[in-house]
């Protein structure tokens, strides 16, 4: 029998690796249909009783207590302004008296921006967040899904003239006189509906005034919710790190199978070597014992009968499926697994050309050495 050359080794390594690895591409995944946006309600109107504020530049923390009242917080307007940080820039704190006369301008008493505010609206435990020209679809979306909206303007969304002011730490800032804030708790097909804390009521600014007015100062407004509440993440089956459970079982499997094949092929070359040591050792017999006349000679049918079962045993054993390829091929593979194990390899993607790669190495060899493996008789 010809030994096969490397050609049909490389036709079944590509063969097998192929098989192996075309379940490993990566899918792409069919396109899911786009979401469409919920239409919003052509109106909203939040259940909301708004307070006064109490002293002359304090809207900004009425308007934040009767947000915090409507989450369910019981907040005074005092309480509220004394967490507030002091500055005389008001992007990072209160500027001046709150009992400044309405109109004054930095450094003078003013009034605070969006930054400030929700910081404080944070440490009374709502999840406050700053916002500016988001438009007013998104507010209209924020009250929409039942959260009001602080939102700075002048006092009856009058429009006034934007002033630059530079506070000590350089930066300048875009003031107005006459600085407001409003509680937004709705919309209609007439305006915004804002809770004015000047006076406690609630009021309908048409959508042009609303927008020139809130346009003022850049849209600045302040949304806030309760936080989301600390779920633990649910019980996973933790991934594993090593080989699968029956990787090992496998291979041992396997290993078991190639060592039994090795073990006949053995068997097969010790047959054949005890059947010529059987024919050479009678010969050799016949020929050392010439001189002696009183040595028995084996006649040819005791010769034969002690010949045969060694022959028939070579012959079983030539004939055996433990002396074929495939029980090689079988030991690559599990050789292959055994590595994996001690390597900790889990992917499909990587375990499966690394089996091909063994089992055809393995029935190669198998053919190679199958094919040296004669039987004399």
């Amino acid at each position: 029998m010809k030994r096969p050359g490397f050609r049909p080794l490389l036709v079944v390594l590509a063969a097998l690796l192929w098989l192996t690895t075309s379940g490993c591409a990566p899918s792409t995944a069919a396109s899911l249909p786009v979401p469409t946006p919920t239409p919003i309600p052509t109106s909203k109107n939040l259940e909301l009783v708004g307070g006064k504020q109490t002293k002359n530049l304090t809207c900004e923390s009425q308007s934040a207590t009767d947000l915090l009242k409507f989450w369910g917080k019981s907040v005074g307007e005092l309480e509220f302004f004394a967490r507030l940080p002091r500055s005389d820039n008001p992007h990072k704190g209160f500027v001046g008296s709150p009992d400044a006369p309405p109109g004054s301008l930095p450094p003078n008493g003013y009034g605070v921006y969006a930054g400030p505010v929700a910081e404080t609206l944070r440490t009374f435990g709502l999840d406050a967040e700053t916002h500016a020209n988001m438009g007013i679809n998104w507010l209209r979306q924020e009250l929409a899904a039942g959260r009001p909206v602080i939102v700075w303007s002048t006092y009856g969304f009058k429009e006034q003239p934007v002033k630059a002011y530079v506070p000590r730490d350089g930066q300048q800032v875009d003031i107005v006189q006459y600085e407001h804030t409003f509680l937004a708790v709705g919309y209609d097909a007439n305006g915004v509906v804002v809770i004015d804390p000047l006076d406690g009521l609630r009021k309908t600014i048409p959508y042009g005034e609303f927008i020139r007015g809130w346009n003022l100062l850049g849209q600045m407004a302040v949304s806030a919710r309760l936080p989301a509440p600390a779920v633990p993440p649910p019980a996973t089956a933790a991934a594993p790190t090593g080989a699968p459970m029956w990787a090992p079982l496998l291979a041992l499997l396997l290993l078991a199978l190639g060592i039994l094949s090795l073990r006949g092929m053995g068997r097969t070359r010790r047959g054949q070597q005890t059947l010529a040591h059987a024919v050479a050792v009678p010969s050799a017999r016949l020929t050392s014992d010439r001189r002696d006349w009183r040595a028995p000679r084996p006649s040819a049918a005791a010769v034969r009968a002690r010949l045969a079962p060694l022959e028939q045993r070579a012959t079983q054993w030539s004939a055996s499926p433990l002396a074929r390829p495939l029980p090689l091929a079988l030991l690559g593979i599990a050789v292959s697994l055994v590595a994996l194990f001690l390597i900790g390899a889990v992917s499909p993607c990587f375990t499966l050309p690394v089996l091909a790669v063994g089992g055809g190495l393995g029935f190669w060899v198998g053919l190679w050495l199958q094919a040296g493996v004669k039987v004399e008789s």
